[in-house]
């Protein structure tokens, strides 16, 4: 296995760093620590903590949402099956990995936009796929109801870890592996039963 270059050691870091402190308290020396280099590597390789953030979330935006819109996007997959497998995975990899989608919405919870353009942009891409997937899905809903049904299933699977207490009050219950399980399996089964989501052997049939 290659060894990771001293570049890709911080960035990694960086990444690590935003996960375990929150954005807001991430600190070149913490990066530092973490990566195994003193402070004047990060300024070498990156210029500032600003840009190599920057870096940070360009890396994670792409491992999540263009690597979802990947997946919607496979024609050899039933429609259905790719649209559950997309929102499983992010709905589980928001609960590993609470920070990092914060720090993605630090700044339009705290300021109302977004903090670099390829977030917005990959997000926008990301939803234009599902969308579209929908309209394989629910071919029979026009298309600005699908649009809601997209913002339902937004709504449905990153509410719950960007505001986990708030969900946890309704439940009644923390949200644990079985907990999130028989949650997002309700939100499939409510819209199929609606018939906004037809499963694959439904409309076979």
């Amino acid at each position: 296995m290659e060894t990771p270059s001293t570049q890709e050691r911080i960035l990694l870091a960086t990444i690590e760093c935003v996960e375990e402190y929150g954005l807001p308290h991430v600190t070149t020396r913490k990066i530092a620590e973490k990566a195994g280099v003193n402070v004047a590597a990060i300024n070498y390789y990156f210029r500032s903590k600003e840009r190599l953030l920057e870096e940070a979330m360009r890396v994670t935006i792409r491992n999540s949402f263009e690597d979802a819109r990947t997946v919607l996007q496979e024609d050899e997959r039933p429609a259905g099956e790719r649209l559950r497998r997309v929102m499983e995975e992010l709905f589980e990899g928001g609960f590993r990995f609470p920070r990092i989608t914060q720090a993605h919405l630090y700044t339009l919870f705290t300021e109302g936009r977004f903090a670099y353009p390829f977030q917005e942009e990959g997000m926008r891409a990301f939803f234009q796929a599902l969308i579209d997937t929908l309209a394989q899905t629910a071919p029979h809903v026009r298309e600005e109801k699908r649009r809601h049904l997209a913002a339902v299933l937004a709504s449905a699977v990153f509410m719950p870890f960007v505001l986990p207490p708030v969900f946890e009050l309704i439940l009644g219950k923390p949200i644990d592996e079985e907990v999130r399980k028989e949650y997002l399996e309700t939100v499939f089964e409510l819209l199929t039963r609606a018939d906004l989501i037809r499963d694959d052997h439904s409309r076979e049939g």
